[in-house]
């Protein structure tokens, strides 16, 4: 399994006549870290999910433990509480049912 990164994010702008087929591939590498950042979630660690989510203020986030939360703050904390109830776990698959992506 590859390591978790942090320095992907920016790559979603990119304005090449590569366009399609690198959108294509750093999609592809987002997911990846959406699965990892998934794995370390189910050993109790929410940053690599957090990372992944939006800060800005209409984020809203649902999980089984609380209400709804909405806002950056709110979202990160909701995670780092959903996290807790987790340790020494595994995400154990995930299913695609679906893929887009858009040159900004």
């Amino acid at each position: 399994m590859r390591e978790w990164r942090t320095d992907f994010s920016d790559k979603f702008s990119y304005r090449s006549s590569e366009g399609a087929k690198m959108l294509s591939s750093h999609l592809a590498e987002l997911v990846e870290q959406n699965h990892l950042a998934w794995h370390a979630f189910a050993k109790g660690d929410p940053e690599p999910l957090k990372y992944l989510y939006s800060r800005q203020d209409d984020v809203i986030i649902a999980n089984p433990f609380g209400p709804p939360a909405k806002g950056s703050n709110n979202a990160a904390a909701t995670m780092d509480r959903a996290a807790t109830h987790y340790r020494d776990g595994e995400a154990t698959g995930f299913e695609r049912i679906s893929e887009y992506a858009r040159r900004i």
